[in-house]
Parts: structure tokens; sequence; C-alpha cells
């Protein structure tokens, strides 16, 4: 039948023996069958695995429980659980002052440095960015990231060793102290093994006995540099003709050894310039300052009984 238009039907023509297609029931490709490849097997990569596991329960896992049971029973004798408290442990934590400035000192570090931490990382990635001298401050921010941090703290160790033999930034300081102020001939002084003398360089040496009058102080010392002794160093020697309380501090040795320990020995040096303390109820009453023979006296202290102390500005 031919159309309105006068354009000749046209009909589709399929080929003999042609499937004939319905929408909808076009056939969906099947999927293909997949293969493991040699090694993927799941009982290999448990293998790898076992190790990593093992490592984890026995590092992590097992503490971490153990310590959480461990907490609910009180302590015992060596290598034993005490008896079981329950949660009184914790409830210790919150009374005990102690224990309750290190809960709150974590509290504050927990929230003070994630918060500094995003602050400062702001204010840095916005330095390394929009200024002018960006590439001079990136080095600068992460040039110590170059150097590891055992190298850095062998390194900083060594700037901040308090030895006067070295430490850069003691070195500095001393340096600068010196060029103001008088400085120490004797840093490296200190008493000897159970000595009568008892503290450090930091605090000052005091007696651990009293003295009175009458009684001649013997304060021995040792670490003087005998190669280079001050110069008006002379031998160590009491005062004599002299009324009050009185003593001698000297460097207990001398080159090529010998001698009694805790007596003044022929060749041995006093410390001139010591400035001693005479204290009475841990309070300085009085001051003395050696001579060249290393000899003090406090002519009015004629009675009672005193301790004797080297302050820390003899040895700084």
């Amino acid at each position: 039948m031919a159309q309105e238009t006068g354009e000749p039907a046209t009909a589709n023509v399929m080929a003999p023996g042609s499937p004939v297609l319905i929408p909808g029931d076009i056939p969906e490709p099947k999927p293909e069958a997949t293969t493991r490849a040699p090694g993927e097997a799941r009982w290999l990569a448990w293998i790898f695995l076992a190790p990593a596991m093992v490592l984890l329960l026995a590092v992590v896992c097992y503490p971490l429980i153990y310590t959480i049971v461990r907490s609910l029973f009180s302590d015992g004798p060596a290598g034993n659980v005490g008896s079981f408290t329950g949660l009184k442990n914790y409830g210790h934590v919150f009374t005990d002052p102690s224990t309750l400035r290190a809960v709150k000192n974590n509290v504050i570090w927990v929230v003070v440095a994630p918060t500094l931490v995003t602050i400062f990382g702001l204010v840095f990635a916005v330095l390394s960015e929009r200024i002018r001298w960006a590439t001079v401050f990136k080095t600068i921010l992460f040039m110590p990231m170059a150097i590891s941090f055992l190298a850095t703290a062998v390194t900083f160790g060594l700037i901040y060793a308090d030895q006067p033999s070295r430490g850069l930034a003691n070195a500095v300081t001393i340096g600068i102290h010196d060029t103001f102020s008088s400085q120490s001939h004797y840093p490296n002084e200190h008493p000897r093994a159970n000595s009568a003398l008892a503290g450090s360089a930091k605090t000052g040496y005091t007696s651990q006995k009293t003295f009175s009058a009458g009684a001649p102080a013997l304060l021995p010392m040792t670490g003087l540099n005998l190669q280079k002794p001050p110069s008006n160093a002379k031998q160590a020697a009491l005062a004599t003709n002299t009324s009050g309380l009185s003593g001698v501090v000297w460097n207990d040795f001398k080159l090529g050894g010998g001698g009694t320990i805790g007596k003044p020995d022929t060749g041995e040096l006093g410390l001139p310039g010591i400035r001693v303390q005479a204290l009475q109820n841990g309070k300085a009453v009085a001051t003395a300052t050696t001579d060249a023979h290393g000899a003090f006296t406090f002519s009015k202290l004629t009675s009672g009984q005193y301790q004797l102390k080297l302050p820390a500005s003899n040895f700084g």
C-alpha cells in the first residue's frame, strides 16, 4: 500500500534463518570465569600476615589487656598479684594529689599541643608561600629535618655541656661573664670522696660537722690544675698567732702523689681567694677569704659551733 506522500512502501527483509530479536529479550553477556593466578591462594596470604599478627598481639594487645586486668588488683609481693580491689585504684588516681596532677598535665597536653601545632602549622604554611623571602624561610624551617634526631641530640648535648673544657654555649657564657666580672680559678675543684664537705659546684660545699675556735678546720679539696696553678698559690698552711675560728682550704694532692689524705703535706698548695662562710642555724654569720696559703680566720667567732661553707661562686 502506497503512503499518502506517494513514496513507495519499504519492508524490512530478514535473511532466512536469522533469529527474531524482540526488544527486552536481548540476552546479557555471561561473566567470564575468574581464575586465581599462581600464588594467590588465601592460605599463602595468611602465612605472610602471621608474623605481623603475632608481633601485634605480643607487643600491643597482650600488654594492653594485661594492664587493664592488673589495674583491678592491689600491689603484691615481687612476682605475685595482690588482692582484687576493683575500681579502687582508679578512684585513687583522682584523689591522690600527685597522680591527679599527672592526669591534669596529660589533659593540658592533649588540648594544648594539637591546638598549638595547628596554629603554628597554618602560620608556617602562610609564611612559606606568601612572604617575599619564602625560600629562605623554607630552608631555615626544613634544615633540621635533614639531620637525624639522634645526631641533633648529641650535637646540642655537646653545645650545652657545662664542663669548662667543652660546650659552645658554656664557653660563650663564660667569656661574656669574665668580660664584666672576675673569673673563678677553681672550676674543677671539688671535695674528695667521703670528705668532710658535701654539696655540689652549683650549690656550694658545706661541712658535715661543726667547728669551734681553738680547733683548726681542715677543708681538703682536689682537682686543681697543678701544671698551671694560681700564680699566688703557696704551700698550704694554717694561719699562726690568730684568735677565733680558723682553718685552711687546700688542694689535697701534689705532683707525684704521696702524703696523708686530709692533712696539708709538703708540696700541697693552698687555694688563695676562696670565700668561706661560717653558718649558724643555716644562716651565714661571717665571711672570710683565704690567703696565699689557703688559710682563713674568723677572728670574732671566739665561741659557739659553726658549719663552714664554700659558696658556689668559688667554682662557677
